[in-house]
């Protein structure tokens, strides 16, 4: 275990070193007596006798290292910090279940109801799903998502297919991103385009080669996290992981075009920043 632990950036990869030397005004960042509690603890773990190790992504103090962090559902706090521990795990995920069945009616409901596919509104929806989603997420260029809603358009929206699919979240994004308010209702912005486009991705979801229902799972997600669903946007994007992580164990990485694998690896970044996020 100690030869793969990956060392803290602050540690030198050279082999012929003088020993560290712990600088004193790192040490001095918490009370004294926390920093020597937390410093005599850190040699091995209490239970097994194995050497702490840390696996750093941003440089950090041996104090910081050691000290948990709180988070939005639980904190247990440490017998050195006279602060109250807290645990909503179960009060989060009650809230969040309950807000997915909310919302998966209110889609039920939005599947019966016309909405407005006119030229004028589609073209605004675009607009505000380039400036506000895809400069930050490119996960296609402009052009994939011109052709996607042209395509659409040519077949009225009646097509259950990818194409489709995708057009109608990128203005389910368009819509929740801009910042407008034109009705008293509550729903979610862009819900009515969203809940077709998760009725056509529902019955895509067997193709899971294809890069286009990648690309519309990982706008699913996307419009998941703009309306503060984390729940939801966990089980989305961690389907989108599971397709990329299908597509690379096949050999159909290797049968994709340029502009395919251009399309795989763009899709791939974002799923992997949604999913860290």
């Amino acid at each position: 275990m100690q030869s793969r632990a990956v060392p803290s950036p602050d540690v030198s990869h050279h082999s012929e070193t003088r020993p560290f030397q712990k600088h004193r005004s790192r040490g001095m960042s918490f009370h004294s007596v926390t920093a020597d509690h937390i410093n005599n603890a850190r040699t091995l773990l209490p239970s097994t006798g194995t050497p702490v190790t840390y696996d750093f992504a941003y440089r950090q103090t041996s104090t910081e290292g050691l000290t948990p962090r709180p988070s939005l559902t639980t904190f247990k706090a440490p017998p050195y910090i006279h602060v109250e521990s807290w645990d909503y795990t179960a009060d989060f995920y009650d809230d969040e279940i309950a807000a997915g069945e909310n919302l998966a009616d209110q889609c039920d409901a939005m599947i019966s109801t016309p909405i407005d596919l006119s030229r004028r509104i589609c073209r605004r929806l675009q607009q505000s799903f380039v400036e506000n989603f895809l400069r930050w997420t490119p996960i296609f260029d402009q052009a994939t998502c011109v052709r996607a809603l042209d395509q659409a358009a040519n077949g009225a929206f009646t097509y259950w297919d990818a194409p489709t699919c995708l057009a109608y979240f990128v203005l389910a994004l368009g819509a929740i991103s801009e910042d407008r308010d034109e009705g008293s209702h509550n729903l979610t912005p862009g819900l009515e385009y969203f809940a077709r486009g998760s009725q056509i991705l529902e019955r895509l979801s067997l193709r899971t080669g294809s890069l286009n229902t990648l690309q519309c799972r990982v706008l699913q997600a996307s419009y998941f996290k703009f309306a503060i669903r984390p729940l939801q946007t966990w089980n989305s994007i961690s389907q989108a992981a599971r397709d990329c992580m299908h597509i690379l164990s096949s050999k159909n990485i290797l049968r994709m075009s340029q502009l395919e694998q251009e399309a795989f690896n763009r899709a791939f970044w974002a799923c992997s920043i949604i999913l860290h996020e």
